[in-house]
């Protein structure tokens, strides 16, 4: 029973986390767009529209480009290329390699056109408890309450995410699994740099702000770090 209990309390800060993301969707779509939730996607309308722009009704940014969130929102209309939608896709290469959330929104779908969007932000709000959830595994490691899991709201990454609907969130959550390998709490610590989830490269930039409980549990064990290595901790 203990044991159960204490698992339902785990999976808790997750669930939580994303519910206050999405309350903090809601009230800024609600304030300051007139409840139409494609604003999140942040389409500006100088920019190239397919069709799907009139058809969904998609709030338009005026006199900008708008921002990634849009060229992520095309992709998960038409994850496999089959239309000309990658033509309205500025660097395709590039956000094409990035389809990960995506395509995820459009399994979620099952391919229809009309449960993209929703798809998109449910997969979204997942990937946001998701990285909850890992960070408070990596902060139990380090010997500290789960809620420090919690940072992950703080990630620059995040709150960008929250209000664009841009990847880098899904990235993030992502970035957060190899702290969980045996030996990641060494390489999480100042001037370490630890290896991300694609062989050769370094984690996620964001991935940082983990490091401040790592940093925490070591004072409090009383290690000690060069003001060096202290200060590249938070640098990287």
């Amino acid at each position: 029973m203990r044991v159960e209990t204490k698992r339902a309390a785990f999976w808790a800060l997750p669930v939580m986390a994303a519910l206050l993301v999405l309350a903090w969707q809601w009230a800024t779509v609600s304030a300051n767009y007139a409840g139409n939730w494609t604003a999140l996607f942040c389409t500006g309308s100088l920019q190239r529209h397919p069709p799907l722009v009139a058809s969904e009704h998609i709030y338009l940014f005026a006199n900008s480009t708008g921002y990634d969130g849009q060229m992520y929102h095309y992709i998960a209309h038409d994850p496999l290329m089959r239309s000309d939608l990658k033509s309205y896709i500025d660097d395709s290469r590039l956000r094409y390699r990035r389809i990960l959330i995506p395509l995820l929104a459009y399994g979620v779908a099952m391919g229809r056109s009309n449960w993209i969007d929703p798809a998109f932000e449910l997969v979204f709000l997942i990937s946001i408890g998701l990285g909850v959830y890992w960070s408070s595994r990596f902060a139990q490691q380090l010997g500290l309450p789960a809620s420090w899991g919690l940072l992950f709201l703080l990630m620059p990454a995040v709150p960008i995410a929250a209000d664009r609907l841009v990847v880098d969130a899904g990235l993030g959550a992502h970035g957060c699994v190899p702290l969980l390998q045996p030996g990641a709490l060494l390489e999480a610590l100042p001037g370490s740099g630890l290896r991300g989830a694609h062989a050769g490269d370094r984690t996620h930039p964001d991935i940082g702000v983990l490091r401040i409980p790592a940093l925490a549990a070591c004072f409090s064990k009383g290690r000690y770090f060069p003001a060096k290595r202290v200060t590249r901790a938070f640098l990287v």
